[in-house]
């Protein structure tokens, strides 16, 4: 964001020396606020304690008595893109649901349950007005519990993790050591909910510059 936000001052000031940026409608002080309030409101703390009722952990097979952090990337212009694009306008899904619904489905099977919980990572930006255009680092990962219903399709499949992401986009604000102490989890150096986590990167920003 920063990268794209200094090119087109850049460009811009080439061409307009006069030109002056404008000043942006919030800052960091409303960005503290925001997350003060997210923290306090009764909501989140009931919504969290209401989806990891009783959640079970994902336990993966144990293949080293090492602790293993790995990551793995795909890239989306390298796999079946213009058919997830296809399957994303016919169905008015967005990628992200379909490929994390995707991820879970494979977590699902692996594990042999129908009842996981994973994270994925989200922000934790103001909603205020120039909120997307403060810099700093706003990433948060929130839990995401997967119940697969029996028997179903894939289509209901993609629409039940889009309709769930879009339901959590109110609470993933409330900061996940809060999230912690609301379902009462002892707090540890390690996770305490889940070890695997999805996140979906499109930086979109890069569309927006000029050359």
């Amino acid at each position: 964001s920063f990268m794209t936000e200094l090119n087109n001052l850049y460009f811009t000031l080439e061409k307009n020396l006069s030109y002056t940026p404008d000043s942006l409608k919030c800052d960091n002080k409303d960005q503290i606020l925001s997350e003060i309030i997210e923290i306090n409101k009764k909501e989140n703390a009931e919504l969290w304690k209401i989806e990891l009722e009783n959640y079970k952990r994902l336990v993966f097979p144990v293949i080293s008595k090492e602790k293993i952090y790995k990551q793995v990337i795909i890239d989306l212009e390298s796999t079946d893109y213009k058919e997830l694009i296809k399957i994303s306008h016919n169905q008015n899904l967005n990628l992200k649901s379909i490929c994390f619904a995707a991820y879970l489905y494979t977590l699902v099977c692996y594990n042999l349950t129908n009842d996981i919980t994973v994270g994925i990572v989200s922000n934790n930006r103001t909603i205020l007005e120039d909120g997307d255009k403060l810099l700093g680092c706003f990433v948060s990962t929130i839990p995401f519990r997967f119940k697969l219903p029996e028997n179903e399709t894939w289509i209901n499949i993609l629409n039940l993790v889009d309709e769930k992401l879009i339901k959590l986009q109110k609470y993933d604000k409330f900061p996940f050591t809060e999230i912690i102490k609301t379902i009462n989890e002892p707090v540890t150096n390690a996770n305490p909910i889940f070890d695997t986590k999805f996140n979906y990167i499109d930086f979109h920003v890069f569309d927006e510059i000029i050359s």
